[in-house]
């Protein structure tokens, strides 16, 4: 087993690491969330990681996206994030899609989705997709100086709770939000492919206030 897993292993076991190499995650968004996310899989050991996403590194981007630099300006998003994730850990597999995600690619050999989106429209058509194929999605969104992170599985849940209203229109974000969020993304995901037990409730989280705040989605 690869030393680079040894503090992970007394927590997860080298079955568990071993289960890892052979999962598969879909991640769609290589922004400030989907940078974050996608480095804490590919180091953890994910063995296949797509990243879909369609648009370019621009200069505005690196404050908060952190596996970009001046070098990726002008890249496709998918790619250079890619090209870094690879550097990170050569051991994996992962997929760069310069494109949108789109229905024909389907998530029929996914274990699980990331959604790190930045619009709503994507995350209800990807929550649609998902429950068709029966794969759970980790759904993560940030706005400002907040966050939200939850799993979505079995049953519609973003049109009603997430409206597109509530979108953060002016793009503001305050740059460690992403790391927060990201990681806790990853962190849930990473506990669905090692069949971990992982509730669905929402964790919302106030980098304002310093206040995290959980809750179930209940009859949503």
């Amino acid at each position: 087993m690869d030393t680079r897993y040894d503090r992970q292993i007394g927590l997860i076991s080298e079955k568990g690491q071993n289960k890892l190499k052979m999962m598969r995650v879909c991640i769609i968004g290589a922004g400030g969330i989907g940078n974050i996310a996608a480095k804490f899989l590919a180091s953890s050991g994910v063995g296949h990681i797509e990243i879909f996403d369609k648009d370019i590194v621009e200069k505005s981007n690196l404050n908060r996206q952190i596996l970009f630099n001046e070098q990726s300006v002008g890249k496709n998003k998918a790619e250079a994030l890619k090209n870094t994730i690879l550097k990170i850990n050569p051991e994996i597999g992962c997929y760069a899609f310069n494109q949108k995600f789109e229905k024909p690619l389907g998530f029929q050999f996914v274990d699980v989705v990331l959604d790190c989106t930045d619009n709503m429209e994507s995350s209800y058509f990807i929550e649609q997709e998902a429950l068709k194929e029966g794969v759970p999605v980790v759904f993560a969104k940030t706005s400002k100086y907040f966050g939200v992170v939850t799993v979505l599985r079995n049953k519609p849940y973003l049109q009603k709770n997430y409206p597109t209203k509530q979108l953060n229109k002016d793009n503001s974000v305050f740059p460690p939000i992403g790391g927060v969020i990201g990681s806790l993304q990853a962190g849930f995901a990473l506990k669905l492919l090692l069949g971990m037990e992982v509730d669905d409730d929402v964790v919302h989280y106030d980098f304002l206030n310093n206040v995290t705040t959980k809750y179930e989605k209940g009859g949503s």
